[in-house]
């Protein structure tokens, strides 16, 4: 009984077996004909052997002649699905190659193919099968070892509308900051344009989002303020307009590939929805994120645009490095010569992607022009400490950051000060004389007898008239004294104020 069902199973698998042999009398010439590898060239598609509708696909495989003669041989690709042969490819004739092999030779042979944009998300084994033409059951070789993953990215929840009501044509890199097409780095800004064509709504208001996907297909962060980049535009039936996009790339988006998507839906109902795959339906492109070996750069300027004279003011510089390689050191200069601002402050380790505040604390010149000055922010890296240089600054990425000297609080000269401090002294102790003297007056029971000093109506008071009387005596001394030896004016040394250069905080 055991040996029964041992047969019956050997026999069903062998019959299992025999169902995926595409070879026609199964693998046959293995000695003139050999497949040595099949592999994904991840063309379209950033994770291998995982493709998505619509992609454009190669598959490369490593074949090799044994004969000795040239002879003419076929390399056809076959997807299964349930025991089935199922359409993957939009043509199914990009999925046979034809070609000539020398004797004893090796090649390489691609098949170039794209998928099926109603093909089902699922997965599926792909069989490749190499053999002679015309000579299939006496030479042909199959591989069967790979399993294929189809995904279906919808962009639109309900799917695109028709193509022929509501279509994005292309997307376009006007490239802003890139000099390479579709290439872009951290921190660096980025143009999109697009072009929307309405072929069959009434006029409405369309919004449109870019989407970034990365190689797992899931949405990723890719813009600085961590936003989809969005407009909107209206348009009526039968009439299309392009819409520019614009957005700075994240400073902590990971380097490698992914795709990106445009989408647009009508405002009010967002089944009306189309999407595209940059950068068109007859050319899907990959998106590349690369950063740079070394580049250390400025992000943001916080502080006044407007101060007065002798005022402290406080600047903070954002400073990123968007380099692949950590910086041990980085210097950052605040300078302008006619206010006399010369200062850095230096950094210790700012790694790949990292951000880091500095604060620069400086006082206005007393004496400084009412004017308008350019303030300069510059960031240094690439440090060698050997010969404790920084090798690299890029001019480019300077930030000028414009100051305006407003008047402020007028110093007086320290002398002036001392003579106002004098004449308020002498007026304070003639005050209090003259109190005194009143006062006396009324302990003694004085009668005074005439007009009263310092009543009302009357024209003169008590110290006018005691003035009057002392610069009379001081004239008449001065009539009869014989002239002297004039003593010099006293030297006052100007008292210099110390006016502050920057700080550091």
């Amino acid at each position: 009984m055991k040996k029964i069902l041992l047969t019956i199973i050997t026999i069903s698998l062998l019959v299992q077996v025999s169902a995926f042999e595409f070879c026609e009398d199964g693998t046959v010439g293995e000695t003139n004909l050999r497949l040595i590898s099949i592999d994904d060239m991840l063309k379209d598609n950033s994770k291998e052997w995982t493709w998505s509708t619509s992609e454009k696909i190669e598959i490369e495989a490593r074949i090799e002649n044994k004969n000795d003669e040239s002879e003419t041989y076929i390399l056809e690709a076959i997807f299964i699905e349930n025991d089935e042969e199922i359409t993957v490819a939009k043509d199914s004739g990009d999925l046979k190659e034809e070609f000539t092999l020398s004797a004893e030779e090796r090649k390489s042979i691609s098949l170039n193919f794209e998928i099926d944009e109603d093909t089902d998300e699922d997965n599926y084994e792909l069989y490749i099968k190499f053999y002679k033409k015309g000579d299939e059951d006496r030479e042909c070789v199959e591989n069967s070892e790979e399993e294929i993953e189809i995904e279906k990215i919808e962009m639109c929840e309900d799917g695109n509308v028709d193509i022929d009501d509501l279509e994005i044509t292309k997307i376009t890199d006007e490239k802003d900051d890139n000099d390479k097409e579709w290439t872009w780095e951290p921190g660096k800004d980025v143009e999109i344009s697009l072009e929307l064509k309405n072929k069959e709504y009434s006029e409405r208001n369309f919004i449109i989002q870019l989407i970034m996907l990365d190689e797992n297909n899931e949405e990723t962060i890719f813009t600085e303020d961590a936003k989809r980049p969005e407009d909107d535009i209206t348009l009526d039936e039968d009439e299309n307009d392009d819409v520019q996009l614009y957005f700075t790339i994240s400073t902590e988006i990971e380097e490698g590939e992914y795709t990106l998507y445009a989408k647009s839906y009508d405002e009010d109902d967002e089944e009306t929805c189309t999407s595209l795959k940059a950068e068109s339906k007859s050319n899907p492109t990959i998106i590349k994120i690369e950063r740079p070996d070394r580049r250390v750069k400025i992000t943001k300027i916080t502080g006044p645009t407007e101060a007065k004279t002798s005022e402290k003011i406080i600047y903070t510089a954002t400073v990123t490095n968007f380099g692949s390689e950590d910086e041990d050191k980085t210097s950052i200069l605040i300078y302008n010569y006619d206010l006399k601002i010369l200062e850095t402050i230096e950094i210790s380790d700012l790694n790949s992607g990292e951000t880091e505040d500095v604060t620069f604390t400086l006082t206005i010149p007393n004496n400084a022009s009412l004017s308008k000055y350019p303030i300069l922010f510059s960031a240094e890296y690439n440090y060698n400490s050997k010969s404790d240089y920084y090798k690299d600054t890029d001019e480019d990425d300077d930030i000028r950051h414009y100051l305006t000297i407003l008047e402020g609080k007028t110093e007086k000269p320290e002398t002036e000060k001392n003579n106002e401090t004098l004449i308020e002294n002498n007026t304070t102790i003639q005050n209090e004389t003259t109190a005194q003297t009143k006062n006396e007056s009324i302990k003694g029971n004085s009668i005074i007898t005439g007009n009263v000093i310092g009543s009302p109506g009357k024209s003169f008071t008590w110290p006018i008239l005691m003035g009057l009387i002392t610069l009379a005596g001081i004239g008449i001394y001065l009539f009869f004294k014989k002239p002297g030896k004039r003593n010099s004016p006293k030297h006052i040394e100007p008292q210099i104020t110390r006016r502050y250069t920057a700080k550091l905080s």
